[in-house]
C-alpha cells in the first residue's frame, strides 16, 4: 500500500512584511492501492487506478477515487466527492456537499449540510444515506429525478 501524507510548510515574517497565502495539496495516486490524506487546505486528491481511501481533511476538498472500489471522506468543509467507476462509498462530513456516483454500486452519506447527490445512466444501482438525528422546525426533503422514466419521486421528512 502507498502512502502520502501531506506537508506542512512553516511561513514567518515581521508584521509590515507578513506573507499570507493559503497551499491547496495537489496529489494523485498510482496503479496500487493508495491512502491519500489532506489536512487544513482546500485538497484536490485523485486516487487512480487500485482500491483507495482519500481522506479530505478540513476545507473546500475535491476528492477523485479513479477505478475500482474507493472509500472518500470528506471532512468538515464543502466537498466534492466522486467515485469514478466500482462499488464506491463516499462519506461528506459536515458542510455543503457534491456527491457525484458514476459506474458502480455507490454508497453516497451526507452529514451535516445541504448535500447534493447525482448519479449517472450507466449505473446500475446507488444508494443514499441521510442520518436524521433530531427533527426541527424546518423540513429534510429528499427530491430523486429517474430521467430514463423522466419522473420524478420527492420524500419529505
Amino acid at each position: 500500500m502507498e502512502r502520502l501524507n501531506k506537508f506542512t510548510k512553516c511561513l514567518s515574517g515581521i508584521a509590515e512584511n507578513a506573507l499570507i497565502l493559503q497551499l491547496r495539496l495537489h496529489v494523485s495516486g498510482g496503479d496500487g492501492n493508495d491512502t491519500l490524506n489532506g489536512y487544513n487546505g482546500n485538497d484536490a486528491l485523485y486516487g487512480g487506478a487500485g482500491t483507495d481511501i482519500l481522506n479530505g481533511g478540513i476545507g473546500d476538498d475535491s476528492l477523485y477515487g479513479g477505478a475500482d472500489d474507493d472509500q472518500l471522506f470528506g471532512g468538515a468543509g464543502n466537498d466534492w466527492l466522486t467515485g469514478d467507476a466500482g462499488n464506491d462509498y463516499a462519506e461528506g462530513g459536515a458542510g455543503n456537499d457534491v456527491f457525484v456516483g458514476v459506474a458502480g454500486n455507490d454508497t453516497l452519506f451526507g452529514q451535516a449540510g445541504d448535500d447534493q447527490f447525482f448519479g449517472t445512466q450507466v449505473q446500475t444501482r446507488w444508494m443514499v444515506a441521510r442520518e436524521v438525528t433530531a427533527f426541527g422546525e424546518e423540513q429534510a426533503t429528499i427530491s430523486i429525478n429517474t430521467m430514463a422514466r423522466a419522473t420524478t419521486t420527492s420524500m419529505t421528512v
